[in-house]
């Protein structure tokens, strides 16, 4: 019974990727044809279902650029870029997105460790961090393991040295997967979505103005009041509150 379950769950899933494979293919068709409103149905079609992916993101982002939908645009491009952040067509159109925003804020300069962790730490994801990691241990482990068994002096030397690397290597490599899956929860990126948007002091609409700021802009979401207020900070440093129903978070 349980064989028989196993391959009906593993039937269901071929299935659903079939199926989201022709509707990307149904997207793509109606993107190339111009008609980017059935596009991004199609594409969003296939979000609803479970699945999603950087090229997925990258054409639904691309739809509604073409559509001059600032703020959903650069919501995907974002979303691709997380998946793919690397991807030098989705960092492309992702600065042509960005030069549709009005606000013109400039960011701070980037300390030592926000250098440190752009050269590194972003180079891959948490699931790519974790995945070398494990390849480093299983390297690691293989060579040791030659090590003990063979009795050349030459394949112990070179197994002994590659081992003790891909023990540092795997240490190093953990160490920044959870440091990557901290700056991931602590960060909370966001895009806002109204077309005008004002920053104030405090969590109410009766307190002063900081700034005005408008769709497509990034914000980081620091903390939330009550489910319906949220603290945000500006790449200039300069932080407020907004309601949360003005941006969305990647």
């Amino acid at each position: 019974m349980k064989k028989i379950f196993n391959c009906l769950l593993a039937l269901a899933t071929l299935s659903v990727v079939a199926q989201s494979d022709s509707l990307f293919d149904r997207g793509n068709a109606f993107y190339i044809e111009g008609n980017y409103q059935k596009a991004i149905e199609t594409y969003e079609t296939i979000l609803d279902s479970g699945q999603h992916s950087s090229e997925l993101y990258f054409n639904l982002a691309n739809s509604y650029y073409k559509q001059e939908a600032v703020a959903p645009s650069i919501y995907y491009y974002e979303k691709a870029r997380q998946l793919a952040p690397n991807d030098a067509d989705i960092l492309n159109n992702l600065n042509y997105a960005n030069n549709r925003t009005i606000d013109d804020i400039s960011p701070m300069p980037p300390s030592f460790w926000d250098n440190l962790n752009a050269a590194v730490v972003y180079k891959l994801d948490v699931n790519q961090w974790a995945v070398l990691t494990i390849v480093l241990m299983i390297i690691g482990v293989f060579s040791f393991v030659l090590f003990l068994w063979t009795n050349r002096s030459v394949q112990k030397r070179i197994s002994f040295v590659v081992g003790i690397m891909a023990l540092f290597g795997m240490a190093f490599s953990l160490s920044l997967t959870f440091h990557k899956n901290n700056l991931d929860l602590n960060t909370r990126p966001a895009i806002v979505f109204e077309r005008q948007v004002t920053l104030t002091t405090e969590p109410n609409s009766l307190s002063d103005r900081v700034i005005d700021i408008h769709e497509g802009l990034k914000v980081f979401v620091k903390e939330y009041y009550n489910d319906t207020w949220a603290k945000v900070e500006l790449l200039d440093g300069k932080t407020g509150w907004v309601k949360t129903s003005t941006f969305r978070l990647l």
